[in-house]
């Protein structure tokens, strides 16, 4: 029982792709990128940039892609979600990448 709990973990799965997010946005969706060049990023590469998540009160809120079911472990199942803060302009200010589980 055991073994077969750690052979399905695949957060090495993971963490390939938030480097790999993390890497590409860097890259392409610099500061000052506007809301349609990004969500053109993103479709691209076969993601939909939507509208909205936010943090606790006075916090930014967020466009997002997720990249859904990327891996597991144990009983927690793992998207790569990747943040993109946008100015009153419409424009990329930051970009997080971030692992979100869901699981027991």
């Amino acid at each position: 029982m055991l073994l077969a709990l750690v052979a399905g973990c695949t957060l090495g799965r993971v963490n390939e792709r938030m480097a790999y997010w993390d890497a590409e946005t860097r890259q392409h969706l610099p500061p000052g990128t506007t809301l349609s060049e990004a969500q053109h990023f993103f479709a691209t590469r076969g993601l939909t940039l939507a509208c909205c998540v936010s943090g606790p009160p006075g916090a930014a809120s967020y466009h997002f892609a997720k990249e859904r079911k990327v891996g597991r472990f144990l009983f927690t199942e793992y998207d790569v979600a990747v943040l993109v803060a946008l100015s009153p302009s419409q424009q990329v200010e930051t970009v997080r990448v971030e692992r979100w589980g869901v699981g027991l």
